[in-house]
């Protein structure tokens, strides 16, 4: 999903040539976008190329009032608010079969109108379409937000992570690829994952201009490139694989810990509202990033620690409050013939129940002061 903020877009459907030219002009001097139709023929082919927030409309263009007119805007637009003018046929036979069809207007304006308020009750109507759009832009921005976190949360991986994180955000914004850097110890900043063809990561290579990661990394602030062709040197031949990209900084607390970064075929693709999502999911990424090396932290140590365990000639065993075996090191396993030390397996799985309660020949080495024989549960 993607909505961009820009001037007002208004379609008007008259026959009336003076009507058509005084909304017109005044539309313009506006700073509007303007297109005009005096026929249900040109309305057609207007629909066909023409995106608009406003559409008026003459009820007189119709035998019904403009209600077939209104549907078949309303089938192509459906977003787009309504404005019904008319002369005699805004009459209240004509109003009522307009909602009978299930069908709704913002207003509607009796001819003559005065052209001050025609154009309050415009800026009123893409006013209400705005709020509809930044309304439904937050449901789907929500939605794209958890179900990045529900994908984060599955995996401690932090492969899994980074790319899951990618191919999510990329398939929302409905871009080409991503990438995604972390730094290392050594303050380098590699690729870590990416999404998308190999030859969108390349683009910036290829035409001798710095990556907005690097831009990134450098200032700690967010870097949208509108169109890359605005970039190239003088004498660059064809359009690169990507026109505009974003890069946004992923920070923990103070540190700079990597960027996170989009690329698009169409230029000028990123919105302030997609700048704000991508630095929201880089915040979800940071925290996943950190778990996931958490994980990985307690997993080697955990390693170090068997190893170590192992290494010890004597035989050690580590018993739980109820007397049954959590872990034997190498020598006991050796000792006693079995594995101890997976308790996934079937001897781990024996080697668990309470030591008292094995066979009388299986040696049990010695027994803390003071302890008594219970039964196992």
């Amino acid at each position: 999903m993607h909505t961009s903020t820009r001037l007002i877009s208004l379609l008007v459907i008259d026959d009336d040539p003076a009507v058509l030219q005084t909304i017109r002009e005044t539309a313009q001097a506006r700073g509007y976008h303007v297109a005009c139709a005096s026929s249900v023929a040109d309305t057609e082919s207007g629909l066909e190329v023409c995106a608009f927030d406003v559409a008026l409309v003459d009820s007189g263009l119709e035998s019904h009032g403009g209600v077939d007119l209104i549907r078949q805007i309303k089938q192509r637009a459906p977003l787009a608010e309504i404005i019904v003018t008319g002369a005699g046929t805004l009459t209240p036979a004509a109003l009522k079969q307009l909602t009978a069809s299930g069908l709704t207007a913002f207003a509607f304006v009796q001819k003559p109108f005065d052209i001050g308020q025609l154009f309050a009750a415009v800026e009123r109507a893409a006013e209400r379409r705005r709020m509809n759009l930044d309304n439904r832009r937050l449901v789907w921005e929500l939605q794209t937000i958890n179900e990045i976190a529900e994908g984060i949360a599955g995996s401690l991986e932090l492969d899994e992570v980074l790319t899951g994180a990618l191919t999510s955000l990329s398939r929302a914004l409905d871009v080409v690829g991503g990438s995604i850097r972390l730094r290392n110890d050594d303050g380098s900043f590699p690729e870590t994952a990416s999404v998308g063809p190999a030859v969108a990561n390349r683009v910036w290579l290829e035409n001798g201009v710095p990556r907005p990661s690097d831009h990134v990394i450098t200032h700690r602030t967010a870097c949208v490139v509108e169109d890359l062709r605005e970039l190239l040197p003088p004498g660059a031949s064809g359009d690169p694989a990507l026109l505009s990209a974003i890069s946004v900084p992923m920070t923990a607390g103070t540190e700079l810990i990597g960027t996170l970064s989009l690329g698009a075929i169409t230029p000028r693709r990123f919105d302030p509202a997609d700048q704000r999502l991508v630095a929201v999911v880089a915040r979800q990424i940071v925290v996943a990033v950190q778990n996931a090396r958490l994980h990985d932290v307690v997993r080697r140590g955990k390693q170090e620690w068997e190893r170590t365990f192992d290494a010890i000639s004597d035989p050690i065993a580590v018993f739980n409050s109820r007397g049954g075996l959590l872990r034997g090191n190498a020598a006991l396993a050796e000792h006693l013939g079995r594995d101890l030390r997976t308790s996934g397996s079937a001897a781990g799985r024996r080697a668990n129940a309470p030591w008292h309660a094995r066979s009388p020949a299986t040696p049990a080495g010695p027994k803390s002061p003071g302890r008594t024989d219970r039964s196992s549960a």
